[in-house]
């Protein structure tokens, strides 16, 4: 569901970026939520409600509302982590080539329009080391970065977020609703210079825009990710995080589904969780 600005809390001039991200990470908790799909019809954009999936609030039950991108949504909550388990076993050993291959067929995308020879070289890159070449960087390299990164190998604190049309949708546009002062835009951004030219990620049929408004400023159409939106969102994602595993902020845990007990545990929130939630939200 789109988002009601009448839950959005209010923010003023002063605000910080950590007091703009719990706005916004209260927002989506009380904002009432169900899995839909989009169809065009007669030049307006509709949504539809799978009735598979009844209307639920807060981040944990959101979670639990996990679906693939497909035409019939179908509940994909329990499967996730096994799914990607082993792409990231690939990415994070000696076979990222392979690795890459799973993870743009896992995405629904097209590997004809990859190279996957580069793996390697983005992988390295996602890592911050000195990489020769121009390293690609789009809404299908953005998901083997965010998958490498989650190996044992690496903290929690290292791991990145995918950062494609979905996840850039949901955030920038609540940013954009929350914004009605500069100095917001100047808060959140960071050190980096903000452009939503280049944070906001197009999907194959163009930027999410569809019944969504934006205030602020209009979206580019058919923009790509770069890395400099990837790493930005990944550090978006992991202060989200931070604020949903706070006590004081008083929200629940992640619901994380064991496998091997085949049931559903509470756990503290990470990358992969918080991002499933946003990536449902920026439909």
């Amino acid at each position: 569901m789109l988002p009601n600005i009448n839950n959005a809390p209010k923010l003023t001039d002063r605000s910080s970026r950590t007091e703009i991200l719990k706005a916004l990470v209260d927002w989506i908790q009380k904002d009432e939520f169900a899995v839909g799909r989009k169809n065009k019809k007669n030049k307006r954009i509709e949504y539809n409600w799978s009735p598979i999936f009844p209307t639920v609030k807060g981040w944990n039950e959101r979670i639990k509302q996990f679906s693939y991108a497909k035409a019939v949504p179908a509940p994909a909550f329990e499967n996730i982590r096994s799914d990607i388990a082993p792409i990231i076993k690939n990415l994070s050993s000696q076979n990222p080539e392979l690795g890459a291959m799973q993870t743009i067929v896992w995405g629904g995308l097209q590997k004809k329009h990859y190279k996957f020879s580069l793996a390697k070289s983005v992988i390295l890159k996602s890592q911050g080391q000195k990489v020769a070449g121009n390293i690609p960087m789009n809404s299908g390299w953005t998901k083997v970065a965010a998958l490498a990164s989650m190996g044992d190998c690496n903290p929690p604190t290292a791991h990145q977020s995918i950062w494609d049309s979905r996840m850039s949708t949901s955030i920038i546009h609540r940013l954009d609703m929350l914004g009605t002062t500069p100095s917001i835009w100047k808060n959140i951004a960071g050190k980096l210079e903000f452009s939503a030219s280049y944070l906001t990620t197009s999907g194959r049929g163009g930027t999410r825009t569809g019944m969504r408004i934006f205030k602020n400023f209009t979206p580019k159409k058919n923009q790509l990710t770069t890395w400099e939106s990837h790493f930005w969102g990944s550090q978006l994602v992991r202060e989200i995080v931070d604020i949903l595993n706070t006590p004081s902020c008083g929200y629940p845990p992640m619901p994380f589904y064991d496998t091997s007990k085949r049931t559903t545990i509470a756990k503290e929130w990470d990358v992969w969780g918080a991002g499933m939630v946003l990536f449902m939200d920026g439909y």
